[in-house]
Parts: structure tokens; sequence; C-alpha cells
């Protein structure tokens, strides 16, 4: 009977341990991928910034020829450009490429701040991941000393345990107390 007992308060040992192994496992995997999402976020974040501004270039191109298109159209037709309804369209055609140039500028780095918001978001989730191991493995073994504490408990309580132990043990072998068994129960049940 007490090898069925021994053997039953084993196997739940052994159980809760390996389900907080488990669930420390799966929260490290999730706190992995989320370290990796992050990564990601901050690569699309420069990315989104490193297209801005290949888009900003190409705005400021189309307007440089724009200008000159519209230099060569008046240089033909003998217009004076400096003044008048040249300089008035030269000045209206730097305005809108210099509004075109700033919103750009504006939603590359809204895109670029909404990814990076996204990666600290995601690296408060692996913290949070790798409290949450830290914790399982923490409720699993209390649980397992637990265990082992209420299945000392039901063969007869730890004095009586202790007190066998003693009878058994050679003349030379001084027997454990309650805290040095603690103790060594829970560093075997760590490992």
């Amino acid at each position: 009977m007490c090898s069925t007992a021994a053997l039953s308060l084993g196997v739940t040992l052994v159980s809760g341990l390996a389900q907080a192994n488990s669930q420390r496992q799966a929260a490290d995997y999730n706190s992995a991928v989320a370290r990796n999402n992050a990564a990601l976020s901050r690569q699309q974040a420069a990315a989104a910034q490193e297209a801005g501004a290949l888009e900003r270039d190409r705005s400021i191109l189309q307007f440089s020829s724009a200008q000159a298109q519209a230099n060569v159209a008046y240089g033909a037709g003998n217009v004076r450009l400096g003044s008048g309804t040249p300089l008035t369209y030269q000045i209206d055609l730097q305005q809108k490429a210099k509004i075109d140039q700033n919103i750009i500028g504006q939603n590359a780095q809204n895109q670029a701040n909404a990814f990076l918001s996204q990666s600290n978001v995601l690296l408060q989730e692996a913290d949070f991941q790798q409290r949450q191991a830290k914790a399982s493995m923490t409720v699993g073994l209390v649980g397992a000393a637990s265990t082992l504490l209420g299945g000392v408990n039901r063969a007869g309580g730890i004095g009586t345990i202790l007190n066998r132990r003693a009878a058994a043990a050679p003349a030379a072998q001084k027997p454990e107390d309650l805290d040095a068994f603690t103790n060594r129960a829970l560093t075997t049940l760590k490992r």
C-alpha cells in the first residue's frame, strides 16, 4: 500500500513538473515569436522611411522636369522669365512641389512611427511572456512541493518518516531535520 501511495505521489509530482515545464516552454516560444515580430516591425519602419525618401526624391525630379518644360515653352514663345505670369507659374509650381514633398515625408514618418509603435508593443508582449514562463515554473515547483508534503503527511507525517529513516539508518548516520529534508526535496524537484 505504501508503495502504491509513493508511486501515485511520484506520478503526481512528475506530471505537475512536466505541465509547468510545458507552460514555461510555450511562454518562452511566444516570447521569441514576439521578439522576432518586433524586429520585423523595426525593419518595416526603416523600409517605410526609405520608401518615403525615394518618393520625395521622385517628387523633386518631377518638379524639376515640370519647371524645365515650362522654361523651354516660355523660351520658345519669347516670354520673359522672372516676371508676370511665368513668375507666378514658377512660384505656384514650387509651392505645390514643397507641399507634395512635405506630405510624402509626413506620410512616411507616420507609417514608420506605426511600425515602431507595433514593435514596442511586441517587445512588451515578449517581456510579459518571459515573466509568465518564470511564474509557470514557480507555480509548478510550489505545486510539486505541496504534493510532496501532502504525500508525506498522508504517509504518517514527516516525524514518522524521519523516525523510520533514523531507525533504519546506520548508527554513524544522523537523521536529518525537517528543514534539511525539505530543502533537499525542493532541490531535487528543481532539477
